[in-house]
């Protein structure tokens, strides 16, 4: 049906060779060489690459964290107060809504990394240990 791959080979060199004597007829004499092109494919290759990696390093809206806690060690009444400062009551916003965050569980929240410091320095408020683990969010 088509060619096979030894022929398309010979084909495409036969063709690169006969483009190559084409650039050289236009030299003429002592006129200056023909600088090659440079090879633009490449190099956007290489920039798409390098804006694919810091975009990835850099934080952004797809980028979360996953912070677990304990109450561990606290009384009720200062549980029901972290609880409150937390997810905030009927007529008040906690710091959970202010931070864009989400509580997935108890003792698990979801939030973007840009409020990461932030919530931190409020469990570090309430003496409260914690973990991290760094996500990326897809769709």
């Amino acid at each position: 049906m088509g060619l096979n791959l030894r022929e398309e080979l010979d084909f495409l060199k036969k063709q690169v060779l006969s483009e190559n004597e084409k650039k050289q007829d236009f030299v003429v004499g002592d006129a200056p060489a023909v600088e090659e092109p440079v090879v633009v494919e490449g190099i956007l290759q290489d920039n798409l690459v390098k804006a694919k990696k810091q975009a990835l390093n850099r934080p952004s809206k797809r980028e979360a964290y996953i912070v677990y806690y304990k109450l561990n060690g606290k009384s009720n009444v200062e549980k029901v107060q972290f609880s409150y400062a937390l997810t905030g009551r009927t007529n008040q916003i906690g710091i959970l809504q202010k931070m864009k965050g989400k509580k997935l569980g108890r003792g698990c929240l979801l939030v973007p990394s840009v409020n990461l410091e932030s919530i931190q320095e409020f469990f570090k408020y309430w003496t409260v240990d914690t973990a991290t683990q760094k996500i990326l969010l897809l769709d």
